[in-house]
């Protein structure tokens, strides 16, 4: 059962960027990583992630949220191979972040690798559930419906409807005035 044809693209999250980067005056390599996350131009975007990477000035911190928001840019110019690298790259500097694993999940799903992309969606609600990670986790629910919405979407798409439906009841109790989680609680019979 194919539940949904259109996925809505991964989000470059300004916020995620924003909170994770310390603002310094005249660093251009700082500048281009905000600009990375912030810039709506996803070709404009991806160009300033490049720039900040480059720069080689980066702290830990500003080059894995760089790392993470240009894999999803890559990975929404349709670039998965290059989307994945990026995207472990960034779990392999902070695996605790759960966005990163939602990212992950996202980028395996556009690969067509179901099985992997599922054990990510459920790495990263591990995470997001995890309380030695509550100190860093300060984008409110979003992780957890990402990758609660994805795990439904999946499931249902191969079929694991009995799986899937406690994944689309969480997604839709998290966020109800969401279009594509209302949907989808729907058809999964919950509503």
């Amino acid at each position: 059962m194919r539940v949904l044809r259109v996925l809505p693209a991964l989000p470059v999250l300004p916020a995620l960027a924003l909170a994770l980067l310390p603002l310094r005056a005249g660093a251009e390599w700082t500048e281009a990583a905000e600009s990375c996350a912030a810039t709506a131009d996803e070709v404009l975007a991806l160009e300033q992630c490049d720039i900040a990477l480059a720069s080689g000035r980066l702290d830990t911190v500003e080059t894995v949220s760089t790392r993470a928001n240009r894999a999803m840019l890559l990975s929404n110019a349709g670039r998965g191979d290059e989307a994945l690298a990026e995207i472990e790259a960034a779990i392999g500097i902070e695996a605790n972040l759960p966005y990163f694993h939602s990212i992950h999940g996202r980028v395996l799903h556009g690969l067509g690798r179901m099985e992997d992309a599922i054990a990510a969606f459920e790495r990263a609600l591990e995470k997001a559930a995890d309380p030695a990670n509550a100190e860093i986790i300060k984008f409110g629910n979003s992780t957890e419906w990402d990758a609660s919405f994805m795990l439904a979407v999946i499931l249902a798409d191969l079929g694991r409807m009995e799986e899937g439906a406690p994944h689309a009841a969480r997604a839709f109790a998290l966020d109800p005035d969401e279009d594509f989680a209302g949907w989808l609680y729907e058809a999964y019979g919950l509503k």
